[in-house]
């Protein structure tokens, strides 16, 4: 899956970074609402790894962005 943080290079100059900011909490939040209490701890893991990465990643499309 791609996220609009790994292709920020598309998105209009005028939105950046607020755009990245709003969708990536949207998507962050629809990640955790998976986790329940039936949730294995395997499963949970996974999620939370999943957000870390895609948490860097939208870091480093910010600083690539504000260095231009």
């Amino acid at each position: 899956m791609t996220y609009i943080w790994n292709r920020a290079d598309r998105v209009p100059t005028k939105l950046m970074p607020n755009v990245l900011h709003e969708s990536f909490v949207k998507w962050e939040k629809n990640q955790l609402e998976k986790i329940t209490k039936d949730t294995t701890e395997q499963r949970k893991q996974k999620i939370y790894n999943r957000i870390k990465k895609q948490k860097s990643n939208l870091t480093d499309a910010v600083v690539k962005f504000n260095r231009e």
